[in-house]
């Protein structure tokens, strides 16, 4: 590759790497998993959105899950993650708003004093 593409090539890429934001993970946690929750998750800062990081961890003795909307009203297209005993799972999307909804839906809990469900996300923004 000549000088001046290699040149070309990494201006491109410091570009794109200093005008696609990474806001730090927010957090929601879920300290009752015996009950329904309908959660609001919203970008902090108002930039385009481009992505939706979502990492969903915890323990709850039987199983349960939540469903991802752009909605709070409209409940179709949604994604479901399953949660069931110990569980850490990764949801990487495109999205483009500023809010996510959440519902949480316990199937068959049995009470478990140390259960809880920690919901990390990050909108990406330009």
């Amino acid at each position: 590759m000549n000088t001046k593409i290699k040149q070309l090539f990494i201006y491109v890429m410091l570009f794109c790497v200093a005008s696609c934001k990474t806001i730090p993970s927010e957090s929601y946690v879920i300290t009752d998993v015996m009950s329904a929750k309908e959660i609001t998750l919203e970008n902090p800062k108002k930039e385009s959105v481009f992505k939706l990081n979502i990492e969903v961890l915890g323990e709850i003795k039987g199983k349960a899950y939540i469903l991802i909307s752009e909605s709070s009203s409209e409940q179709k297209n949604n994604i479901r993650i399953d949660l069931e005993n110990k569980f850490s799972k990764n949801l990487s999307i495109d999205w483009y708003s500023d809010q996510c909804f959440i519902n949480y839906v316990p199937v068959e809990i049995k009470n478990f004093d140390s259960s809880q469900i920690i919901i990390k996300y990050r909108f990406d923004t330009f």
